[in-house]
């Protein structure tokens, strides 16, 4: 501990191997229903951590949140340029070879800083089997992480075409954030009596330091609005900065997760994903469009949308950068666990540059050379730090891994053949509302709350009646357990309203429901098709973070309304930081670097399919489909529309993933359709 103590003083990141050996990191809600005290001390920790009195202590919240973007300035004195006058800024590394391994180091230095809070609080307690109890629940700790593939409750409702007349589609389970992450006050046992209390939900937003309000020559050139320096929100609503809209980022996330499940689980068993440089970033342009890097941009965007997780200059200050960064590392633990001989490429130069790249700022052992640094092969393993995941600790080797990833998650996808459609044992919506954190006043509340496995949108339901009930009887006490129970600041604004103009319910019938079944290219076929749209382009050709939005179908409605359309398809989010605030991002945009990504259009395609207005996935069916009706549009992360035919690099075209039955029987191939495109530029100009 003394050993771990020191090298957290000095600025060295060693994890927690020597101190509480190899564990499993795990799922949030697994993590707060089944180790309630390990999840107390993690709020404690956090709380403290993000306190003011340790803004400017380097391994306090402000100053390790920094490390990913703003404000300008070293980390402990870190320099890659070893500049007297510390002119570099900036130590993202977006768009890089080393993307994934970066981010190792910096989760195990926020692990190793929370881990050592705790440790510290727990002698702020009186009792000594309490703290004999923490004691002993702080050796469990790991960093949680969000699997956006678990399923959180029941059913859900979102944008859609199969219901025409709500405008809307559904799904039998929600995979909506994690409730802990949209209350925003929870019940924590505080020192020194151990008491359960009320208290300010660290991970429902950071608050910034004054200074960081105040110094305004740290975010000199950036455009960075004063708002986006004083709290941490998610969706804001229109004409209210400091407020989230949680049910709208909901509502976003169960729209998105279907394409963007069918990227992952291509990504981790697709033989054209089987090397590093395909797999890691967006870089590649001789490989698939897809990447860990793309995949991770565009949860950035579906979390955040113009709050500070949309921003890579700012994104790490709120409190659930972390925990999707850890499931992103997850993925990339699986990735390499399927793949445990695959590494940089030895006979690239490009590669075995960037292998040797020091992942600034991140020590490896004290001192201030290059040589005290971490770099990519050293972090390979995450048992270096401390640390594995479910999915590899449960599995033997590749095989097994891939046969635990098919359990959890091919349930769910209409383009895998699975014999259930229910989520697999342990793999169920959790009864989260029974945690500690959650035990507001049960007297009161749980006659409003019998269904444990409530949706978002149900919650929400629930608590308007909760509320309306509370007020038409004048009891405080009820109203003020309401509010504590769900953020009041949500809106159901982007959630479809499920009842026609009637007010008669919509959803209900056979053909009202998303089926979950493998569609087949026709009905005859042994194949199963994929279809996606892709994009290349400048990382830098607008000078910050933007979007490419794709729809199939109408545009109805403004840039604000995109994302919650029924015709949208799916989003593309280039995650770049403005020149003025990285060092990288200025190196990129002299390099005209180009980047990649895709986006599955095979969803709404199924859905249209499914109410009769496509015929098969087939291409014959498919091109003159997409031709008519598929369209784009670029706006910047400030929500200002960008015309596409000015974005410097920018080409959209379209693809398909080709996979015989049964799969696994033959490599996929993936085919390319650039006349779709071209013609649907062409009858536009």
């Amino acid at each position: 501990m003394d050993k771990l103590k020191q090298a957290h003083e000095d600025g060295v990141v060693l994890g927690l191997k020597e101190v509480t050996g190899l564990l499993p990191r795990l799922d949030v809600d697994v993590m707060l229903t089944t180790q309630p005290d390990t999840f107390n001390l993690f709020l404690l920790a956090l709380r403290a951590l993000q306190d003011e009195g340790m803004s400017k202590d380097k391994n306090g919240y402000f100053e390790l949140a920094s490390i990913h973007g703003l404000p300008k300035g070293l980390w402990d004195g870190v320099d890659p340029l070893k500049d007297p006058e510390n002119n570099w800024f900036g130590y993202c590394a977006h768009s890089r070879l080393v993307f994934p391994v970066w981010h190792r180091p910096y989760l195990a230095q926020y692990e190793q800083a929370l881990y050592l809070t705790m440790i510290g609080l727990i002698e702020s307690f009186v009792d000594e089997k309490v703290k004999a109890n923490y004691r002993d629940a702080a050796q469990l700790f790991r960093l949680p992480y969000w699997d956006y593939y678990r399923p959180r409750g029941d059913e859900v409702h979102f944008a859609g075409v199969t219901q025409r007349q709500a405008k809307q589609t559904s799904f039998p389970f929600d995979f909506s954030l994690p409730q802990i992450f949209t209350m925003e006050e929870v019940m924590v046992r505080l020192p020194p009596s151990n008491e359960i209390k009320l208290v300010k939900n660290p991970l429902y937003t950071y608050k910034f330091p004054p200074e960081a309000k105040s110094k305004k020559a740290d975010w000199k050139d950036i455009s960075i609005n004063d708002w986006r320096r004083q709290t941490t929100v998610r969706h804001i609503p229109s004409g209210q900065p400091l407020r989230s809209d949680h049910l709208a980022m909901n509502a976003r996330i169960n729209s998105n997760r279907e394409g963007e499940q069918q990227i992952l689980v291509d990504m981790l068993f697709d033989p054209v994903y089987a090397n590093f440089e395909s797999f890691a970033t967006n870089t590649n342009t001789t490989g698939p469009s897809g990447s860990l890097e793309d995949f991770h941009n565009t949860y950035h965007w579906i979390i955040g949308g113009t709050g500070q997780m949309g921003d890579p200059t700012i994104a790490a200050f709120d409190p659930v950068f972390w925990i999707h960064h850890c499931n992103i590392d997850r993925y990339f633990a699986i990735w390499q666990g399927i793949h445990p001989k695959v590494w940089f490429n030895a006979n690239s130069p490009d590669s075995v540059e960037e292998e040797a790249f020091p992942l600034y700022p991140f020590r490896r052992s004290k001192g201030d050379s290059e040589t005290n640094l971490w770099k990519s092969t050293p972090a390979r393993s995450t048992d270096t730090f401390g640390y594995t995941y479910p999915d590899l600790q449960e599995a033997s080797g590749p095989e097994e891994i891939r046969t635990n990833i098919r359990n959890k998650y091919f349930w769910s996808m209409r383009t895998k053949p699975w014999p259930s459609h229910t989520p697999p044992k342990g793999f169920e919506p959790l009864p989260v509302v029974n945690a500690q954190v959650f035990q507001y006043n049960q007297a009161l509340i749980k006659p409003f709350f019998a269904n444990t496995l409530l949706s978002a949108q149900t919650m929400s339901q629930q608590v308007q009646s909760l509320t309306q009930i509370a007020s038409d009887n004048q009891s405080e006490q009820v109203v003020e357990a309401a509010k504590s129970l769900v953020p009041l600041e949500v809106s159901t604004s982007k959630i479809p309203d499920n009842s026609n103009a009637t007010g008669a319910t919509v959803a209900g019938s056979q053909e009202d429901h998303n089926p979950l079944v493998a569609v087949k290219e026709s009905a005859d076929s042994d194949v199963i098709r994929e279809w996606f749209v892709d994009f290349v382009v400048q990382r830098l050709a607008l000078n910050g973070t933007f979007s490419i939005h794709y729809f199939v179908g109408e545009v109805t409605g403004s840039v604000e309304e995109y994302d919650y359309s029924p015709t949208t398809a799916g989003t593309s989010h280039i995650f770049t930081a403005p020149v003025e605030a990285c060092d990288n991002c200025g190196m990129q945009e002299q390099q005209a670097k180009i980047v990649q990504g895709t986006t599955a259009l095979t969803p709404i395609l199924m859905d249209y399919v499914q109410i009769g207005e496509l015929e098969s996935l087939s291409p014959d069916h498919v091109k003159p489909f997409l031709i008519k009706n598929l369209k784009w549009r670029v706006a910047t992360v400030d929500q200002k529309r960008e015309n596409p035919r000015h974005v410097a690099g920018l080409k959209v075209s379209v693809s398909s993933k080709v996979a015989r039955l049964p799969l696994g029987s033959e490599p996929p191939a993936y085919e390319e359709y650039p006349e779709i495109t071209e013609q649907i530029i062409a009858n536009s100009s």
